[in-house]
């Protein structure tokens, strides 16, 4: 039986009788009919109240289908386009997951060659600059012995840079940082602006790694003035705007936008610390060097690093995978367009899954240029769990870990540990995919792609997903 009972909404909402159950009722085949008919129409009428409380001028496809009994209990929007924002790290994630082994490692060497010490930077996101010290300090007396001249840093075959398509006004966001070759604590920097109320001044306490010009100006008032950090050029960036006068200080985290200048900045000051001794320059090498390998830093298995960025939802990681998977298959530096490329490849081959008719320009879901429908998601979610994926078990779980730990909607449930869903977020942009095993034992796929939300109904879309994901675990 399919119900359409939803006034504001065109939204199918289908339950189901089955013909052994009909027989074995037999004797009771009256009392059965009634109470079936009841009991489907009241479940059919409560999903659709609540469907009914989704905000009236959002964009909503919502797509709820039960693994076990291969059936859709909601189907509302499943082919429309929409932004799937951090969604898109599940597809990124397979492809991974088909083109790689789960135990192999980025690797971060040093070498000599002659009087040249060489760096040769994997691109491994998870790198630290605690990794790079004990990787030189331990070879101290190598390097020194060598009496180097020069030392070089080569990048991975990865291409630096941002997607198409990213928002302006985050790029000096650490969430936004450009993937590259190169990658140290995350290429991000925290530093602070200092307000001085007594002398009406603003203070700028940040590494040296990296140039902040001051724009920026104390008010009694800051309505209508944003303050905001512009990159221009290396890592030289502008902040302008205005702050409240009343306020101490304000943390800042600071995308780094030249990995190179960044890392000499960084060796530089450890070599000397380290009193490690080198009579010429620090280079970034566009050639390939080759020397006598001396040290080596692994980074962990990639199926650990995948599940970092599925849990955090690491936009970083996200993007240096898609470029990874573009330098594999097609043999030169690795980019977002071979990336995605190859990311299409990928899915089709082991998945069947054709991606030509979606638009994706990254690997992290973070430029507003990505466009696909929830039946993808539906059919990416439906491949993993049928195949016992691995990443199924990298995905957030509700109020344990991840982004779903902290979710207003993932707090004080009846399917507390019960749902594993990946999220999406951008400006008016709230998704969720995943799955939720019910209190009945069912498995239950539930995808969310929302769009068009002002930021005051954030809560409302919250509540929904709350009213939803209960109603879900109880009764089916």
């Amino acid at each position: 039986m399919q119900c359409t009972l939803s006034k504001n909404l065109n939204i199918q909402i289908y339950t189901y009788t089955t013909l052994k159950v009909v027989f074995f009722f037999e004797g009771f085949y009256a009392i059965f009919i009634f109470f079936f008919i009841f009991s489907t129409h009241l479940f059919a009428t409560q999903l659709s109240d609540i469907t009914n409380t989704f905000p009236k001028q959002a964009g909503l496809s919502l797509i709820i289908y039960n693994i076990e009994k291969d059936q859709f209990i909601i189907k509302l929007n499943p082919d429309k386009y929409r932004q799937p924002a951090s969604l898109q790290k599940i597809s990124t994630a397979q492809a991974i997951e088909n083109e790689f082994k789960s135990n192999q490692k980025l690797v971060t060497t040093l070498s000599i060659n002659r009087n040249s010490l060489i760096i040769n930077f994997s691109g491994d996101p998870s790198l630290t600059l605690n990794d790079l010290k004990t990787l030189i300090i331990k070879n101290k007396t190598k390097i020194n012995h060598s009496k180097i001249k020069n030392i070089y840093l080569q990048s991975s075959e990865i291409e630096n840079g941002n997607a198409i398509g990213e928002p302006w006004d985050i790029l000096a966001s650490c969430y936004a940082t450009p993937s590259s070759g190169i990658v140290i604590n995350h290429n991000c920097l925290r530093g602070k602006i200092l307000i001085n109320r007594k002398q009406n001044k603003i203070k700028l306490k940040i590494p040296s790694h990296v140039t902040i010009t001051n724009r920026a100006f104390l008010t009694k008032s800051s309505k209508f003035c944003n303050l905001t950090l512009t990159p221009t050029s290396k890592n030289n960036y502008i902040l302008k705007g205005c702050i409240n006068n009343t306020i101490k200080s304000i943390p800042l985290n600071i995308a780094i936008y030249d990995s190179a200048d960044y890392a000499k900045s960084i060796l530089k000051k450890l070599l000397k610390e380290s009193k490690i001794h080198y009579s010429g320059s620090i280079y970034l090498s566009n050639k390939k060097f080759k020397g006598e390998v001396i040290a080596s830093h692994y980074s962990q298995n990639i199926n650990l690093l995948l599940r970092h960025m599925l849990k955090k939802s690491d936009n970083l990681y996200a993007n240096f995978f898609i470029k990874l998977l573009g330098h594999k298959q097609f043999k030169q530096k690795g980019n977002f367009s071979n990336g995605v490329a190859a990311l299409k490849i990928s899915l089709m081959k082991y998945q069947n899954i054709n991606l030509k008719r979606f638009n994706f320009v990254d690997g992290s879901g973070l430029s507003r240029n990505n466009r696909a429908p929830a039946s993808y998601f539906l059919d990416i979610l439906k491949e993993l769990y049928l195949k016992n994926s691995t990443i199924i078990d990298m995905l957030p779980v509700s109020s344990v870990d991840g982004t779903l730990k902290y979710r207003p909607s993932m707090q004080n449930t009846t399917f507390t540990n019960h749902f594993i869903a990946k999220t999406g977020s951008l400006f008016a942009v709230s998704n969720l995919a995943g799955v939720l095993k019910t209190k009945s034992g069912n498995h239950l796929i539930y995808i969310q792609m929302t769009d068009n939300l002002f930021p005051q109904q954030k809560f409302n879309i919250y509540n929904f997903e709350k009213n939803m994901l209960n109603f879900l675990y109880s009764n089916y």
